[in-house]
């Protein structure tokens, strides 16, 4: 097969451009790694409220979201429970953003 027929895997990430430097920091350096590796990579930055709005409805591919820590392992792990599981598309609202 020649090279002109394969197709450009394209990956978008959504990362948060409000006091999240560690978060931005991180998805960007993804980007990087993948972009080494042949994968096309598109960062998209977005303010609070469309960021959260995105996350809650399942509208991404790829974000970097981590759970706040706690000494409540149950804290950690409830978002994966089945009762909090929503289809894309549908919020979660502060519940199952790992989908």
């Amino acid at each position: 097969m020649a090279s002109s027929q394969w197709k450009t895997w394209v990956i978008n990430i959504i990362s948060a451009s409000f006091n999240e430097v560690q978060r931005m920091r991180l998805d960007f350096s993804v980007a990087e790694q993948w972009k080494k590796f042949g994968i096309d990579v598109n960062v998209e930055t977005y303010d609070s409220i469309i960021y959260v709005v995105k996350i809650s409805s399942g509208d991404f591919e790829v974000c970097s979201h981590w759970t706040i820590p706690s000494f409540d392992i149950y804290f950690a792990i409830q978002q994966y429970h089945s009762s909090y599981y929503k289809p894309s598309g549908k919020l979660a609202f502060s519940k199952n953003f790992i989908r």
